[in-house]
């Protein structure tokens, strides 16, 4: 839905294509609002200032986006929907009110508001944001996948969190990247590395967030053995062209994230470095066979390799030439 006329203010590229609203109409805005995200516009205060706002949004398996723009002080009333959200500022300042408790919002403030809880956002003018909406059922079995065991109780996170430590900023630029190359990700070429992308984002919110479940991911891990992590690169081998997360390790293995260091214990790398070799090997083969119509992004896709100048620089590192001199060499020896 778009006002009619010019709107000056300008947008941002995060979600450009996937564009909900953009417009300097507040009845307008006030609409889209309630049926988009079931939430009503409270008020809004231009003070004398041209009125724009902004929305778009994506959705995927597991997880979804939102892009939100406001040149105006506004807040909202949002309903009680199944997402846990987390809210990421990237211009300007506001707070989120739940529960009668006010949380910031900054650069280096965020806020999650849980599953099925009713909230009311207060934005300032120029205020920008990405909204990262998490799927309850698919962390909690991301969860119990990553510490080996079953959660009696759901998973409790904190209101106000912040951006402060490592984990909690690797999990905000996962899902700026996530979200500024969301187009990439759509070609269905790309399923493979999209899949795996969107687990990680999830093992990054249960590391990067603090919860009630913290305290196992905290925990050293148990000792694996030798003959588990060779069970592990058996799996790799025989699933490399399938998503493979720590749910689908630790189910081969029988073991949750204690995989990661039997692997670095065990043969002095992690096992998802094991799976990109894996996939360079195989993106030789095909390249050595050269399929007519192939050509070096279809098979870096083809392998789960999203982006083409990673894939030909770890390709190049690996086998000491660029993917193209591999396929260009097998379409020479060709007959003709």
């Amino acid at each position: 839905m778009r006002s009619e006329g010019s709107i000056k203010a300008p947008g941002h590229g995060l979600l450009a294509n996937h564009e909900i609203i953009r417009t300097d109409n507040l009845e307008r805005m006030n609409e889209t609002l309630l049926k988009t995200y079931k939430g009503r516009l409270v008020s809004a205060n231009c003070d004398g200032q041209p009125f724009f706002a902004q929305a778009n949004r994506v959705e995927l398996e597991h997880i979804g986006f939102d892009y939100c723009a406001y040149d105006a002080d506004v807040e909202i009333d949002f309903p009680d929907v199944p997402p846990i959200r987390q809210l990421i500022c990237l211009n300007g300042k506001g707070e989120t009110i739940t529960r009668r408790k006010s949380f910031p919002l900054s650069g280096v403030a965020t806020s999650l508001i849980p599953s099925g809880e009713k909230f009311t956002s207060r934005y300032s003018a120029g205020y920008r944001q990405l909204v990262l909406r998490v799927d309850p059922t698919a962390l909690r079995r991301k969860l119990e996948a990553f510490v080996g065991t079953y959660l009696p109780q759901p998973i409790e996170f904190r209101p106000a969190q912040t951006f402060l430590t490592p984990q909690a900023e690797i999990l905000r630029r996962s899902a700026l990247f996530f979200a500024s190359e969301v187009e990439t990700f759509e070609n269905e070429n790309c399923r493979l590395a999209r899949d795996e992308f969107e687990q990680a984002l999830l093992a990054a919110f249960l590391s990067g967030n603090t919860h009630n479940y913290s305290y196992l991911l905290q925990a050293p891990p148990l000792g694996l053995t030798p003959r588990q992590v060779w069970l592990a690169e058996s799996f790799i081998e025989a699933n490399w062209d399938k998503p493979l997360t720590i749910d689908s390790l630790a189910t081969a293995v029988g073991a949750g994230a204690s995989i990661f260091k039997a692997f670095k214990d065990h043969r002095g790398y992690s096992p998802m470095a094991f799976v990109k070799d894996v996939r360079l090997q195989r993106a030789r083969e095909m390249l050595s066979i050269g399929r007519p119509g192939d050509s070096v992004t279809e098979v870096a896709y083809r392998c789960g390799f999203q982006n083409h100048g990673h894939f030909a620089r770890a390709y190049r590192r690996r086998f000491g030439e660029p993917p193209s001199t591999t396929l260009g060499r097998t379409r020479r020896a060709r007959p003709k």
